[in-house]
């Protein structure tokens, strides 16, 4: 199964499902906090989540997209980061969306969902660009640092700020 192709079932099942977890604890099937204001952070924690979420956006977003567009000429290059990219406003949109429609905890549960699989995606992306003959040994280089420097960083986010602050936040008693 190509990336794309995967990428668009991974969206379409990941939203579903995540629908009927937020359907299922707002009919309280599912019990945890659904309103993550009333379980804030100290100052300190909120002011390290802002600054991850800033550089989050710079690095998980605004990098693969300027890398994206410099190497333009390469098909596995564009494709894959494009598709990389595009996964990353599916959860955009999943988040906003859900958010209205259920309740601010599901930032946590979707963020938990598409970062576990974003890793997932760049070992796929590993993959492809590391035997991509469209890219000459020093690019393939640069590549594979950053595809490992972004593995490195969702990793943190993934166990640090998802699992270590944040979802202990959705078990605060109120």
């Amino acid at each position: 199964m190509n990336l794309l192709r995967h990428a668009v079932v991974f969206v379409v099942l990941a939203t579903v499902l995540l629908a009927i977890v937020g359907c299922l604890a707002r009919g309280g099937i599912i019990s945890f906090n659904l309103d993550l204001d009333q379980a804030p952070l100290d100052a300190g924690t909120q002011r390290f989540v802002r600054a991850w979420l800033r550089l989050g956006l710079v690095l998980g977003v605004v990098t693969p997209l300027v890398v994206c567009l410099c190497w333009l000429r390469s098909s596995d290059v564009r494709q894959t980061l494009g598709v990389y990219v595009m996964v990353l406003v599916a959860q955009i949109a999943t988040e906003v969306m859900m958010r209205r429609l259920f309740f601010t905890s599901m930032l946590v549960i979707i963020g938990t969902t598409y970062t576990a699989y974003r890793l997932w995606q760049l070992w796929r992306i590993e993959q492809v660009l590391g035997t991509s003959e469209q890219l000459s040994q020093n690019a393939r280089r640069l590549m594979m640092g950053l595809l490992y420097f972004l593995v490195a960083f969702w990793t943190v986010n993934l166990t640090v700020v998802l699992l270590g602050i944040e979802w202990p936040r959705l078990f605060v008693e109120v």
